[in-house]
C-alpha cells in the first residue's frame, strides 16, 4: 500500500449507487501548508476509509451521518457533511491505498 495523505480532514463524501467513484472534499497539509482538495476515490477506498472513520469515532456509528436521496429510476444520492452532525473534525491520520486517486485542488 502506498500513502496518499498524512492528517486528512474529511468535510464531505458524496457518491451515486450507481457510480463507482467516491468525492471525498478534505483539507491536509502540505509544505506546511494546509490545502483544501476534493479527491476522487474509489468505493473500495470508500471502505477502508469509512472503516478508519469508524475506528477513531467508535461513539458514533458513521453510516448514519450520511444521507440519501431517492431518485425515480432507482438511483440513490449517498452524502454526508460534516457541518451537519455532531462531529467536530474527523481527521485520518493516513490515508492508505492500492487504487488510483485523483486530486483536484483550488
Amino acid at each position: 500500500m502506498k500513502t496518499f495523505f498524512k492528517n486528512l480532514s474529511i468535510q464531505k463524501i458524496e457518491f451515486q449507487s450507481n457510480n463507482p467513484e467516491v468525492s471525498l472534499w478534505c483539507s491536509h497539509e502540505i509544505d506546511d501548508e494546509i490545502v483544501e482538495s476534493e479527491l476522487i476515490i474509489d468505493q473500495s477506498e470508500l471502505n477502508r476509509l469509512v472503516g478508519k472513520i469508524q475506528q477513531i469515532t467508535q461513539k458514533m456509528d458513521f453510516f448514519n451521518s450520511f444521507k440519501q436521496a431517492f431518485f425515480q429510476n432507482e438511483l440513490v444520492y449517498y452524502f454526508f457533511d460534516i457541518k451537519h452532525t455532531d462531529y467536530k473534525e474527523i481527521i485520518i491520520p493516513i490515508l492508505e491505498g492500492n487504487s488510483v486517486l485523483r486530486q483536484i485542488c483550488a
